[in-house]
């Protein structure tokens, strides 16, 4: 299980263990038909692909690993 989300985690494991997690990857332009297409891309590899600046990238992040840590409690 993800304890804590990094750059280096892929899109399509977050989302098979976290599936809560689709609509704030939608928020920052990452659609969830492209996890399928791409099961290794990682969050800094779709950043790259999808023009992400490395703020919206850190603020995914920080967003994503609130919502897991919200259910884990």
């Amino acid at each position: 299980m993800i304890i804590k989300i990094t750059k280096d985690v892929p899109l399509h494991e977050i989302i098979s263990m976290h599936p809560s997690t689709a609509t704030v990857m939608i928020k920052y332009g990452l659609y969830s038909s492209s996890f399928a297409d791409a099961p290794w891309a990682t969050i800094s590899h779709a950043a790259v692909t999808h023009r992400m600046s490395a703020r919206d990238m850190n603020n995914l992040i920080d967003e994503l690993n609130e919502i897991i840590s919200k259910r884990k409690r």
